[in-house]
């Protein structure tokens, strides 16, 4: 009887150590969105990270350059902002501040903003949304 049973083996150590791992890199990555620093940062932060946690499994598995870091932030990060962000604002009132500029290479730019009242923080939050480059003229 138990061989037609399918049961899930529970994770191994191996498996917990490289999940810890993932969730240590997506929180590096978003500490480098939240506090808008350079990709660059991951040169030098990790090698530190590893330098001063010697005796961290979970720091010494960290294998995060600014590529992979720039990758998490687009591919991951962004995706669950955006979701998060149009449900919030579904669910209130917001002002769309619009601004167009030309550079003086001709390039035109096109940002958009929201800016909404966040009960959570308990102040007005601006959000920027998009950021088009047309073309030189």
């Amino acid at each position: 009887m138990d061989s037609f049973v399918t049961r899930n083996p529970p994770p191994s150590k191996e498996d917990d150590l490289k999940s810890n791992i993932q969730k240590a890199e997506l929180k590096l990555c978003a500490c480098l969105a939240a506090h808008d620093l350079s990709f660059e940062v991951m040169e030098h932060l990790v090698p530190c990270i590893k330098s001063c946690f010697t005796d961290s499994e979970i720091a010494q598995g960290i294998s995060l350059k600014r590529r992979k870091a720039t990758r998490i932030v687009v591919n991951a990060i962004r995706a669950s902002e955006k979701k998060q962000q149009t449900v919030s604002l579904q669910k209130r009132k917001f002002s769309v501040l619009v601004d167009e500029s030309t550079d003086i290479a001709a390039t035109k730019t096109l940002a958009i903003v929201v800016r909404f009242f966040d009960t959570s923080k308990g102040r007005i939050v601006t959000r920027f949304v998009l950021k088009l480059i047309f073309c030189r003229g």
